[in-house]
């Protein structure tokens, strides 16, 4: 049972990878996005509603596992927010992709910019911990493990909805 919980809580064990295990998990959201995105443009439907269930479902599924293995987490690791831990990235990522501006349909060079714009800006707000993220973070057992990266990933959201509405024009 432990090693089952350690595989999610690790992000399918991309809280092993080096470097920066974070950023690899919030990798693997944002290729979970294309590939739905692949599939549903491939299938001649939109990629509208479809894309936001998927990474609503990632927001919350994650965010629930964070909360009821934060106790796990924290004694398996050792630490309060272990890097191994990166269950929290994807639910930050999965926020940041909702409600993304992917450009037109088929055109994959917009598609490809507004994903990497996305993970790029969570990356940064997730390093940065702007307030309250870096408060957030000291919240009790698995709240605190992964509060700090959905308000990362709102703010994430909000530049990168800037930065593709505004200054791209998607």
């Amino acid at each position: 049972m432990n090693s089952i919980r350690k595989f999610f809580i690790t992000g399918f064990g991309t809280g092993y990878l080096q470097p920066a295990p974070g950023t690899w998990g919030s990798s693997v959201v944002c290729v979970i996005f294309l590939a739905l995105l692949f599939l549903l443009n491939g299938s001649g439907g939109g990629a509208g509603w479809e894309l936001n269930a998927a990474m609503g479902v990632i927001a919350i599924l994650s965010t629930i596992g964070c909360i009821i293995w934060g106790d796990f987490t924290i004694e398996a690791f050792g630490k309060k927010d272990p890097g191994q831990c990166t269950l929290d990235e994807f639910a930050g990522q999965a926020v940041t992709l909702l409600f993304l501006p992917i450009g037109e349909p088929g055109n994959w060079q917009q598609h490809l910019m507004a994903v990497a714009v996305a993970f790029i800006a969570f990356r940064l707000f997730d390093i940065i911990k702007p307030p309250p993220a870096k408060q957030a973070e000291k919240l009790s057992k698995g709240v605190g493990v992964v509060s700090d990266d959905i308000i990362a990933g709102v703010y994430a959201s909000i530049a990168t909805q800037i930065i593709l509405r505004v200054l791209v024009g998607l």
